[in-house]
């Protein structure tokens, strides 16, 4: 470790021209000066134990230690093996004004606000308020406990269902994964070209479990599936989605405030929020309709075969039972919950297959799952 902290301070002095060698120590310390910077091996009753450094100001233009990395904080008495990062405020020769801010240890274990580090990256801090900052601006303050999903940013609202994670909301679609910038189909098919209805996008758009928007819809099975990809997600298979809804209340009834949204007309995301299920998701009786990743086909009216329509292009169908749009050849994609004038119809096991993937409608909607 001694000779770590040799090479680190020989370091210093090979690498960086220094303004000045000091021939006198500073406050008993040699050290050498760069700019309006100094750095100074650190000594105690034992030897070398370490290296630090700080700058010329303050207000009297004194000489201020603010930073040391050693294999002890300084003033602490004491050695260890591992290597300590530390930084002072005030007086430099007080011991309170010193204060560890990282450690890696002999075992090759890092921790940050932590003096005893029991695995390869230890953050300490405040539970629920100390965390890792991400590029766009996300603050995780836990890598997944047993009843936590994190979203793609604080717009993105999932919860935990089983060992799933799923969209707390029905989704809203937008340009950008985090919640920003234009959302689309929240009242008409405004879906740019760019994001067809047979999902081979030119630009992706994403799909967010926002609350307080209107969740998008007039979305076909295939913008759905690629909208959850952008945002790292998938559609939930038919099973997932029903073991997401179980415990969602379902009187057949809607009083217009806190009921699910069975009797009135679409509403905002967790607006209604009686509307919950045992897990935690909202809005799975009513509101809109849910796509599902699942296809079926009941072979009741097997044809020759016939071709999809040009969006699809034009591709050969064989052997099923066309839903609509019958033009696109394609066989239901479920779609399930009821949409909000379904009334009593409506619920956690109410199931359409009467549309096809390329079906879309203003009671259509879906959410995701990773």
């Amino acid at each position: 470790m001694r000779s770590i902290i040799i090479s680190i301070f020989l370091l210093f002095v090979l690498v960086v021209t220094p303004k000045h060698v000091f021939a006198e120590p500073l406050n008993g310390f040699p050290h050498i000066e760069v700019a309006d910077a100094f750095y100074a091996p650190m000594f105690n009753d034992t030897g070398l134990f370490g290296v630090f450094g700080g700058y010329f100001g303050g207000d009297s233009g004194n000489q201020l230690i603010d930073w040391s990395i050693g294999n002890t904080i300084p003033h602490s008495g004491s050695m260890t093996d591992d290597i300590v990062f530390s930084t002072s405020v005030g007086d430099f020769m007080n011991p309170a004004n010193w204060f560890e801010k990282m450690r890696i240890t002999k075992d090759g274990n890092v921790g940050i606000n932590t003096t005893n580090p029991n695995a390869k990256l230890h953050i300490g801090g405040t539970a629920g308020v100390d965390g890792i900052i991400f590029p766009d601006g996300s603050l995780q303050t836990t890598a997944g406990a047993a009843n936590t999903c994190v979203g793609n940013s604080a717009n993105d609202i999932m919860v935990k269902v089983g060992n799933l994670c799923v969209d707390k909301y029905e989704v809203s679609v937008w340009s950008n994964a985090d919640g920003t910038g234009t959302q689309y189909g929240a009242s008409s098919d405004d879906y740019p070209s760019s994001f067809p209805n047979n999902g081979n996008w030119t630009a992706k758009l994403c799909a967010v479990s926002m609350l307080g928007v209107t969740p998008s819809r007039h979305i076909t099975w295939f913008q759905a599936q690629q909208a959850c990809a952008c945002s790292g997600k998938r559609l939930l298979t038919n099973a997932e989605w029903q073991m997401a809804a179980a415990g969602t209340p379902d009187p057949g009834t809607d009083n217009g405030t806190t009921d699910c949204v069975v009797g009135s007309s679409l509403s905002t995301t967790g607006s209604r929020t009686s509307c919950t299920s045992n897990w935690g998701t909202n809005d799975m009786n009513g509101n809109l309709w849910e796509w599902v990743a699942d296809w079926i086909q009941d072979n009741s009216d097997i044809d020759g075969g016939s071709n999809s329509s040009a969006t699809y292009g034009n591709d050969g169908v064989y052997g099923v039972d066309e839903a609509l749009p019958t033009s696109d050849s394609f066989p239901a994609a479920l779609i399930r919950g009821g949409y909000w004038a379904d009334g009593s119809d409506a619920g956690v096991f109410a199931l359409d297959a009467v549309g096809g993937p390329s079906f879309s409608a203003d009671n259509l909607g879906f959410r995701c799952a990773r």
